[in-house]
C-alpha cells in the first residue's frame, strides 16, 4: 500500500514520503517477477480516505476530496484484473500524481512546501512558514527554536 504521497517530495513528512515512494518502485520490480506466475501483485495508492482520522487527530479535513474505503477496495480489485502494477485511486488523484511527476523535482518541492509548512503552521500553532522549498523560518515567540 502506497499513498499519493509517494509522487511527491513532502517537507514536514519527509521519512513517511520517502518509505511511500519506495513502494511502487518495490512492487513495480515484485510484478515483473511474478508476471508469468498466478500470483497477482499490486500496489495501491489513495488519497486520503473518508475515515474518523481526522476528527480524532483533530485535524482539518477540508479541502479533501475523500474516497469512502469501498471506493477504494473497489478501484485494487478492478486494477488486479487488468494485471497492471500501479493503480492510484480516483481521478482527482491519479492527475495529482501524473502532475507532480511530470513537474521539475524544484517546483513540485514549492509546491508541497507551502502546501505542508501550512499546515504544519496550522496544527502545531508556531508561527512558522516557508519560503520557495527553502529553510523554514520561524516569527515570534511561538517559534520552537525560541522555546528552548
Amino acid at each position: 500500500m502506497a499513498s499519493l504521497t509517494a509522487y511527491a517530495p513532502m517537507p514536514g513528512m519527509a521519512v513517511y514520503a520517502a518509505a511511500k515512494a519506495f513502494v511502487p518502485s518495490f512492487t513495480g520490480a515484485l510484478w515483473a517477477e511474478a508476471h508469468d506466475s498466478r500470483l497477482r501483485v499490486l500496489c495501491l495508492s489513495p488519497g486520503p480516505p473518508s475515515s474518523e482520522f481526522y476528527r480524532v487527530s483533530g485535524t482539518s479535513d477540508q479541502g479533501f476530496r475523500f474516497q469512502t474505503p469501498e471506493q477504494v477496495v473497489d478501484t485494487a480489485f478492478r486494477a488486479l484484473r487488468t494485471d497492471c502494477p500501479t493503480v492510484v485511486s480516483g481521478r482527482i488523484n491519479a492527475l495529482a500524481a501524473v502532475l507532480m511527476h511530470s513537474l521539475p523535482r524544484r517546483l513540485a518541492l514549492a509546491l508541497t512546501a507551502r502546501v505542508q509548512l501550512a499546515e504544519l503552521s496550522a496544527l502545531t500553532g508556531f508561527g512558522c512558514f516557508g519560503r520557495g522549498f527553502g529553510p523554514v523560518w520561524c516569527s515570534g515567540d511561538r517559534c520552537p527554536a525560541a522555546m528552548t
